[in-house]
């Protein structure tokens, strides 16, 4: 219900449904960070993380999760420093707030002194460096990963796309093993000529359906 409330905007009514607790529940302390997090409400956020008794990996990683959003960095890192226990999800969580705050050196420093790696830290560093324009360093990481995925290969795809260098974007469309419909959007909207309506034909024959963004493409074709 505490979920429900906030997602239809009712916080006021999920703080009177937490407040009529007679105990503290843990699930229900999550429900309430949970949505803490997803309004950006800082200030109760941190009231209720520093009186919980319980507190489990979940709750850590979503109060940094809070300050990571904020820009908080230094309490996001202080935070993460004093968690008893850290997984991929708290480690993944610290590194994209710190690529979305623009700090990408201290990403990779977090990045590289993780004990595990999963794709998806793998491909939120690669997405980081591709943003700010870094290619050469996204692609040494992408070669480095013990497992690639769709989003792998399409976040490098856009790096050259975005760079406009379309020639090795083709080379490197050609490669990916399975394609999406955004990889197919990030060339049909990279091209931005006759070859888009050609890869539009091809995207259908290969059972692909097109969106919105498929079409906004093509517009700027014509």
């Amino acid at each position: 219900m505490i979920e429900g409330c906030f997602c239809k905007g009712l916080v006021g009514e999920a703080k009177k449904l937490f407040s009529s607790c007679l105990f503290e529940d843990v699930l229900i302390n999550k429900a309430m960070l949970t949505g803490y997090v997803e309004i950006r409400d800082l200030e109760s956020l941190w009231k209720l993380f520093t009186g919980m008794t319980e507190l489990d990996v979940a709750s850590w990683t979503s109060t940094i999760h809070c300050f990571t959003r904020a820009g908080k960095m230094e309490k996001a890192q202080e935070l993460f420093d004093e968690m008893p226990t850290k997984d991929i999800i708290a480690w993944t969580v610290l590194i994209r707030g710190y690529l979305q705050n623009n700090k990408i050196k201290e990403a990779r420093k977090l990045f590289d002194e993780m004990p595990h790696r999963d794709t998806v830290s793998w491909n939120s560093m690669v997405d980081g460096y591709v943003k700010i324009g870094r290619l050469e360093e996204a692609f040494e990481l992408f070669k480095k990963m013990p497992k690639r995925n769709v989003v792998s290969w399409n976040t490098i795809l856009q790096g050259y796309a975005q760079d406009h260098d379309m020639l090795k974007a083709r080379i490197f469309f050609n490669k990916i093993p399975n394609k999406d419909r955004t990889t197919w959007n990030i060339m049909i909207c990279g091209y931005q000529n006759d070859e888009s309506l050609d890869l539009y034909t091809q995207m259908l024959q290969n059972g692909i359906k097109p969106d919105q963004v498929t079409f906004t493409g093509l517009i700027s074709v014509c």
